[in-house]
C-alpha cells in the first residue's frame, strides 16, 4: 500500500498521470479515470503525463496520444484520426515524423547529472520535465514527462584508489570511552532513494584471529545515510597502533562499493574542544542539537554566513589550538557550494545558490573543531544552513512558432515565427510559455506587447508557474508590402523591485508566389560577331520578380521556333545570354528570333516571355571557292596573232560566302604563266599563237582572293587551268616501219605460207591528233598475191604459193592521215620469196615476220637444224605426257576433277552426298554430269540433272568465281581451273552463301593455292590488268571447243577475281600466266563437251 499512497502523492500533485512498468500501465485523465494496460494517453483537454526510465535509448517510445472523439469538434472520424501533434522545441522528447501520435526519447536522459532535465520542484524525489503540445486542430495540452530513477550507479568514494579500492583514513585515542563515535568520509550514489545508499557495514570481522574493537553504525539523515566509526573495545597503543578495517557502502539494488579504512591509535589527550553554544563540554557522541542559520538565495560569493559557530579548548599551547573544517563525512553538495575558515571557523559561499531552479533549499551538515595535541582531540556541531528565496528571476519567455505553413527559405524551421501571406485574422502564429520560478508575489506576472495593429496577445491556460499565450494575427498581411512584423513582448513580475524580461517577436510574413516575373524589356536586340567563342556573353536578358525565396528564384528558357535550326543559345540564371558554339552568319544570314520565357519557382510556377533577335555581323572566315578544281579550255594552234588580237579561252568564276568587301573576289595567275591573263570578272584569254606539237597543254596556276579590309586577314583559294591545244592537220605520216628490224624493207617470204599468213606489218605515225592523227593504210598494186589491212598495216598473204611466185616482189604502201585535207607519206617494201620452211617451223620475231636467212647458210643445213627442233620438242612433249599418266593412276587428280556440289544452301542442308562417294568415284573420262550421277544419285535424274531440272552450272550464281588451285601431288605442277566460291572453300568459312565445295577433308587438304604452299587460302577482288582482253579471249576459245548446247562458256564472262596472295602483288605477266593456263585446261579438260 505504500507504493500506491506513493503515486497517488504524484496525483494529487500533477493530474493526470500514465506510468508505465514494463507492460503495466496506470492511466488517469480529467475525462476517463481508470487503469490502463496500456501506453496510450486518451484525452481531450487537460495535462498529458508519462513516466519514462532515465538512460531510454533514442527512439524509444514514451507514450501515445489519443484525442477523444467524443470531445472532438468535429464529426468526421477521418479528421479526428489525421491529427498531428508537435512539441516545443526540446532536445529531450519528440514526435516520431512517421507517428506523429508517438512520443519517443530524442537525446539522453540522466535523471543524476542533469538538472535542466529535472527542473522543476521536488528534485530529487521527483524528476520531471513539462512542455505543450500543439495539436493540429489548434488546441494545446499539457505534458509533463516523470523520469524515473534506474539503479545506474554503484556507491563510490572519490579519495584516492589502491588495488581497486578507495583508502579512507582516521585517528581514534587509546583511552576514548566504549561507544565513541568518529566519522568517516561518506560514499556517494548518484541515484535516489533505494537505487541510493541505504547502509553502511563493516566487512572485516576479525583481526588476528579476534574480533577488532570497532563497528559501523549507519545513520539516516535529512541529507541521506551516513555512518560513523563506533569504538565498542579497549585500545592499547603499544600492542595495536594500526587497524587496517574494510568498509562497504551498499544501494538499494545490492550494488556494493568497498574502500579500505585504516584506523591509527593515538595516546590520550586531556581536554576536548567544545563548541559555545552547546551545554554540554565534551563531546563523546555526536550532538543532534543543531546551529541553524538563515540566508537569502542572492547572498554574493565570498561572503561570510552572518552566524558560525565557535569552539574552546581549555588546553594551552598548541592543544588548546583549534582547526575547524567539515566533518569527512560532508557531502560534495556542500563542499561545492560553502568553504569555512580554518583558523576563525568562518563559513563563505563559495558558489552561487539558488533557490528556484532545483537547487537545495536546506543544507546541513558538520563542522569539526580538532585540537593539535598528540593525539589531536576534536568536537563536531552540526549546523543547518536555510536558504530564503529572493526575487531574482525575471520571467522567463519560451516562443514557439505554430504555424502549420513551412517557410522554405527558412533551413532552421521552427525558430522563426512566420506567418502565410495574406492569411486571415486570427491565424495562430505562436504559443508563449511564460514562467517565473520565483515564488509568493516574486513569481507572479504580466505580460503586454508593444504597439502593433496586426498581432494580438490572448491568454490561454496556466500550468503551475507556468502561463500559456499565443500569439494571433488581427488582418491580413501583404508580404511585397510588409516583409516581416516586429514587435516585443514585456513580462513583469510583482516583485519588489520587479523583474522584467522583454522578448523582440520577428515574424516573418512566408511569401506566396502571387507575382509573375517581369522583363524589363519585352523585345531585345543584340549583335555578335560570327565565329565567336563559346560561352561568350552577348548580352543580358533582365527580368524581376516582387516574391521572396525560391518564388522569385528567375530560371531561363529558351523557346525555340521549328523554322530555325538546333538551338545554339543558353541562357543562364542571371539572365546571361551565349552560344553553346560558335556561330555562323552564313549558315543563318537572317540572324537568330526567339522567345525567352521566365519561370520563377515557386507553386503554382508563374512566367512572362519577351522577344531576342541576334544579329551576326560577319566576319571573313569563308575563302573564295571555285565552281571547279581544274578547268578544262582548249584553244586552236596556229592562230594569227596581231597587236590588237585577244583570244578570249574560257572563265572562271569563284564564290565567296561572305558578305561586303569580305565576299569580292579577284583572280590572279601564276606569274610563270606570262603567255596568259585573267580578268577581274574571271575571263581568261591569250595574245599568243601556239604549237600543238611543240607544247599540247598548258597547266595555269589560278588564285583567287577576296578584299577584305585588312589584307593581313585576306583569304584565297586556288585552281588549275588545263589549256589544251588543239590540233590542226600540220603534220604527213612519217613511216616507221619499214625498215624492219635487220635495218633494210627486205622481207623472206617462204613459198610454201598458207594463205591468211601474215607476211610483216607496217607502221607509220602522225604527230597531229585525233583524226587528223589517224591512220589508214593502202597497198599500190599485187593485190592478187598480197592484201593489206587498212587499220593495223597487216600484210597478208591471198593464196597459195607455187614455184613460179619465187622471186622479188616491189610493194608501194601508202600512209594516208584522217584529216579535212589528208596527208600522204608512201614505203617501198621488198619481199623476196624463196623455197625455205614455213614461218611456224621458223624462229618468229613480235610482229610475226620471218627471219631472212643469210645468204651464206647452205639451205640445207637450215633444213636439218629445223628437222632436229622439231625432234627435241617432241621427246619433250612426250616425256611430259608419260608423267601426267603415271600421277593420274595414283589418284593425283581425283581432288581436283570433282566434289563440286554447286546447290543452294537449304538444298544442301536437307540432303546428302552419297556416303560412299570418294574419290574413287571419279573418272577422268567421263562428264561433269556422269561424275554427279555418280556421287549424287537421290540428287540428280539419269542424264545428270539435278531433279528440280536446272543444269547444275546454271545453279551457280556472281558467288561462284573461276581460279585455278594446284595439287601437290603433281610434280610438275600442274595449274587447273575450277569453279570455287567467292567466299572460301566450304560453308564453315561464310554459312549460307549458294555455290560451295562439297569436298573429302583429305581431298580439302591437298588444295593449294599455286602462290602459297599448304594453305588452301583465296583471296578476292583482285584487279587485273588488262582483265577483259583476257576474259574475251578465252570465251571465244571456249566456243570454239564446245560442242554443247549448255552456255558454259557464259560463265567465262562473269567478273573474274584472280587469286593472289597478301603482301605479293601480282604482276600482269603473272596474271596473264594463270588465264593461260586456264585457257589451256579448258582445252584438255573432260568436261568440255
Amino acid at each position: 500500500m505504500s507504493v500506491y499512497r506513493y503515486w497517488f502523492k504524484i496525483i494529487r500533485q500533477f493530474g493526470v498521470f500514465h506510468y508505465s512498468e514494463g507492460t503495466p500501465i496506470l492511466c488517469l485523465s480529467t475525462i476517463i479515470f481508470a487503469f490502463h494496460l496500456q501506453s496510450v494517453a486518451l484525452v481531450s483537454t487537460g495535462t498529458v503525463t508519462f513516466v519514462v526510465d532515465e538512460n531510454s535509448p533514442v527512439g524509444t517510445e514514451v507514450g501515445r496520444i489519443i484525442v477523444d472523439e467524443k470531445h472532438h469538434n468535429s464529426s468526421n472520424t477521418s479528421v479526428v484520426n489525421e491529427l498531428s501533434f508537435t512539441l516545443q522545441d526540446t532536445s529531450y522528447f519528440d514526435f516520431d515524423e512517421l507517428r506523429s501520435h508517438c512520443l519517443v526519447v530524442r537525446g539522453l536522459l540522466d535523471r543524476d547529472a542533469d538538472r535542466q532535465l529535472c527542473a522543476e520542484n521536488g528534485w530529487p524525489e521527483i524528476c520531471s520535465w513539462s512542455g505543450v503540445i500543439f495539436v493540429s486542430d489548434g488546441r494545446l495540452l499539457a505534458l509533463r514527462v516523470i523520469i524515473r530513477d534506474v539503479n545506474d550507479n554503484t556507491p563510490s568514494w572519490s579519495t584516492k584508489q589502491k588495488d581497486g579500492m578507495a583508502v579512507l583514513q582516521t585517528t581514534v585515542s587509546e583511552n576514548c570511552p566504549l561507544g565513541t563515535t568518529v566519522d568517516l568520509p561518506l560514499a556517494t550514489d548518484p541515484d535516489f532513494g533505494g537505487n541510493s545508499i541505504v547502509r553502511y557495514e563493516m566487512v572485516t570481522h576479525d583481526i588476528d584471529g579476534g574480533t577488532p574493537p570497532f563497528d559501523v553504525l549507519s545513520v539516516n539523515t535529512s541529507n541521506g545515510v551516513t555512518y560513523r566509526l563506533v569504538v565498542n573495545g579497549l585500545l592499547d597503543r603499544e600492542q595495536m597502533p594500526t587497524y587496517i578495517l574494510t568498509v562497504a557502502a551498499i544501494d538499494g539494488g545490492g550494488n556494493k562499493g568497498l574502500a579500505r579504512l585504516t584506523v591509527n591509535v593515538a595516546d590520550e589527550n586531556d581536554n576536548y574542544p567544545q563548541f559555545v553554544h552547546l551545554k554540554n563540554g565534551t563531546v563523546r557522541l555526536h550532538d543532534d542539537r543543531g546551529f541553524v542559520i538563515y540566508i537569502d538565495e542572492d547572498l554574493p560569493v565570498g561572503n561570510r554566513l552572518p552566524r558560525c559557530p565557535v569552539a574552546v579548548d581549555e588546553d594551552d599551547g598548541e592543544f588548546g589550538r583549534l582547526t575547524y573544517s567539515f566533518s569527512i563525512s560532508t557531502g560534495d553538495i556542500v563542499k561545492r557550494d560553502f568553504r569555512i575558515d580554518e583558523h576563525t571557523g568562518e563559513i563563505f559561499v563559495r558558489s552561487k545558490l539558488d533557490y528556484d531552479t532545483g537547487g537545495l533549499i536546506q543544507y546541513e551538515f558538520l563542522v569539526v573543531a580538532q585540537d593539535h595535541g598528540s593525539p589531536p582531540l576534536l568536537a563536531s556541531a552540526r549546523v543547518t544552513v536555510n536558504i530564503q528565496d529572493k526575487n531574482d528571476n525575471p520571467p522567463t519567455i519560451t516562443v514557439t512558432s505554430v504555424q502549420q505553413t513551412t517557410d522554405r527559405n527558412n533551413s532552421h524551421g521552427k525558430s522563426n515565427l512566420s506567418l502565410l501571406e495574406n492569411s486571415l485574422a486570427g491565424n495562430l502564429i505562436a504559443t508563449l510559455t511564460v514562467q517565473d520560478l520565483d515564488s509568493g508575489k516574486n513569481g507572479i506576472f504580466i505580460c503586454k506587447l508593444g504597439e502593433t495593429n496586426q498581432l494580438q496577445l490572448t491568454y490561454l491556460r496556466s500550468m503551475g508557474k507556468m502561463k500559456i499565450l499565443q500569439l494571433i494575427s488581427t488582418q491580413p498581411v501583404d508580404r511585397e508590402t510588409r516583409p516581416e512584423l516586429r514587435v516585443t513582448l514585456r513580462c513583469s513580475d510583482q516583485g519588489m523591485p520587479s523583474q522584467v524580461s522583454t522578448e523582440l517577436l520577428v515574424v516573418k510574413i512566408i511569401d506566396v508566389n502571387d507575382n509573375p516575373p517581369r522583363f524589363t524589356n519585352q523585345h531585345y536586340s543584340f549583335q555578335t560577331s560570327e565565329g565567336n567563342t563559346a560561352e561568350q556573353v552577348i548580352g543580358s536578358i533582365t527580368a524581376y520578380d516582387a516574391d521572396f525565396g525560391l518564388n522569385a528564384q528567375i530560371t531561363y528558357f529558351i523557346e525555340w521556333p521549328q523554322t530555325q535550326e538546333a538551338n545554339p543559345f543558353v541562357v543562364n540564371s542571371n539572365g546571361e545570354l551565349s552560344a553553346r558554339l560558335p556561330l555562323d552568319r552564313e549558315s543563318q544570314p537572317e540572324g537568330y528570333h526567339f522567345t525567352v520565357i521566365a519561370h520563377d519557382s515557386g507553386s503554382p510556377q508563374l512566367s512572362s516571355y519577351a522577344k531576342v533577335e541576334v544579329a551576326l555581323i560577319d566576319v571573313n572566315d569563308c575563302a573564295p571557292n571555285f565552281t571547279h578544281n581544274v578547268y578544262h579550255f582548249s584553244i586552236e594552234e596556229e592562230l594569227p596573232v596581231t597587236t590588237n588580237s585577244t583570244y578570249i579561252i574560257g572563265h572562271v568564276r569563284a564564290t565567296d560566302c561572305d558578305i561586303g568587301s569580305n565576299a569580292q573576289v579577284n583572280y590572279y595567275l601564276d606569274p610563270l604563266s606570262a603567255l596568259f591573263k585573267v580578268s577581274n570578272e574571271g575571263y581568261v584569254y591569250t595574245t599568243s599563237s601556239f604549237n600543238r606539237e611543240k607544247q599540247e597543254v598548258f597547266i595555269l596556276k589560278l588564285s583567287a582572293v577576296d578584299s577584305a579590309q585588312d589584307p593581313q586577314q585576306r583569304l584565297s583559294s586556288t585552281a588549275e587551268i588545263h589549256v589544251t591545244v588543239t590540233d590542226i592537220n600540220d603534220n604527213g605520216p612519217v613511216f616507221v616501219r619499214p625498215p624492219f628490224e635487220n635495218g633494210t624493207n627486205e622481207i623472206l617470204l617462204s613459198v610454201h605460207e598458207k594463205p591468211e599468213s601474215l607476211v610483216t606489218r607496217v607502221e607509220a605515225t602522225d604527230e597531229d591528233d585525233g583524226q587528223n592523227g589517224f591512220i589508214r593504210y593502202l597497198l599500190v598494186g599485187e593485190k592478187r598475191t598480197f592484201n593489206l589491212h587498212s587499220d593495223n598495216g597487216e600484210l597478208i598473204l591471198l593464196r597459195m604459193l607455187s614455184v613460179e611466185d619465187l622471186g622479188d616482189y616491189t610493194l608501194t604502201v601508202l600512209a594516208v592521215d584522217n584529216g579535212e585535207k589528208p596527208k600522204t607519206a608512201t614505203a617501198q617494201i621488198e619481199v623476196r620469196i624463196a623455197d625455205i620452211p614455213p614461218k611456224e617451223t621458223s624462229q618468229s620475231i613480235e610482229g610475226g615476220e620471218t627471219t631472212r636467212l643469210s645468204p651464206n647458210v647452205p639451205e640445207k643445213k637450215a633444213n636439218e637444224l629445223i628437222i632436229l627442233c622439231i625432234i627435241l620438242i617432241t621427246i619433250f612433249i612426250s616425256s611430259i605426257l608419260i608423267g601426267i599418266i603415271f600421277v593420274v593412276s595414283k589418284g593425283g587428280f581425283s581432288a581436283l576433277l570433282f566434289k563440286h556440289k554447286v546447290i543452294h544452301q537449304d538444298y544442301r542442308q536437307t540432303h546428302s552426298p552419297k556416303e560412299q562417294c570418294s574419290s574413287k568415284d571419279v573418272n577422268l573420262t567421263q562428264t561433269f554430269e556422269q561424275d554427279l550421277q555418280t556421287c549424287y544419285p537421290q540428287e540428280t535424274t539419269r542424264n545428270g540433272y539435278f531433279k528440280t531440272g536446272t543444269h547444275p552450272f546454271i545453279q551457280c550464281d556472281e558467288e561462284i568465281q573461276y581460279g585455278v588451285q594446284y595439287n601437290q601431288q603433281y610434280s610438275d605442277q600442274c595449274i587447273r581451273e575450277w569453279p570455287i566460291p567467292q567466299h572460301g572453300n566450304t560453308s564453315a568459312h561464310r554459312p549460307g552463301y549458294f555455290g560451295e565445295f562439297a569436298m573429302e577433308e583429305n581431298e580439302l587438304a591437298q588444295l593449294q593455292h599455286p602462290f602459297i604452299l599448304k594453305t588452301g587460302t583465296y583471296f578476292e577482288n583482285f584487279h587485273v590488268p588488262d582483265q577483259n582482253y583476257y576474259q574475251e579471249k578465252l570465251y571465244d576459245l571456249c566456243n570454239k571447243v564446245s560442242t554443247s548446247t549448255e552456255d558454259y562458256c557464259g560463265l567465262l564472262k562473269t567478273p573474274v577475281y584472280p587469286l593472289t596472295m597478301t603482301g605479293v602483288s601480282t604482276s600482269e605477266a603473272k596474271a596473264k600466266q594463270i588465264l593461260t593456263a586456264q585457257s589451256s585446261m579448258l582445252m584438255s579438260s573432260p568436261y568440255r563437251t
